[in-house]
């Protein structure tokens, strides 16, 4: 009789922060192993548009000041006001208000920790690609800053 193994994830730390650029808003990041983490985001697009974003992080050198990262995640696109203008660039929704969408992304970066590892900024660039309600392409990036809790 063998028992079914799994293995275990906890939460090693949390860091809670801001965001700057593409989208603009909070952010979060709870490490999971030493050089795994989930982060989220919800911030503003420029165009009228909240965006909510989650990833799964791969992190190397996770034992350095700087270390760099990739991952893989989704983001939903949720419109905050109708009447947009139709020459946007961001009018992702076949010109309809009030429409959602949602993709994928693979966000790139590096994040800086102090010596502390009490405070994290972090640079990072993610392409993705619009699944609904049509097929788009989408760039987000900017930095965080992020404090970590005990």
């Amino acid at each position: 009789d063998t028992a079914a193994v799994s293995p275990k994830v906890s939460i090693e730390r949390v860091g809670l922060g801001v965001f700057g650029g593409q989208p603009t808003g909070g952010s979060a990041k709870l490490w999971i192993a030493s050089n795994r983490a989930v982060q989220a985001a919800a911030g503003y697009l420029f165009d009228s548009y909240v965006v909510v974003s989650t990833d799964y992080l791969f992190h190397y050198g996770a034992s350095a000041d700087v270390t760099p990262y990739f991952g893989v995640g989704m983001a939903g696109f949720i419109p905050v006001k109708s009447g947009r203008a139709d020459k946007s660039i961001f009018n992702f929704f076949d010109d309809r208000d009030l429409s959602a969408g949602w993709g994928v992304r693979v966000p790139f970066g590096v994040e800086w920790l102090t010596a502390e590892r009490r405070l994290g900024v972090t640079v990072e660039v993610a392409p993705g690609m619009g699944l609904l309600p049509r097929a788009f392409g989408s760039l987000q990036g900017g930095a965080a800053i992020r404090w970590y809790l005990d």
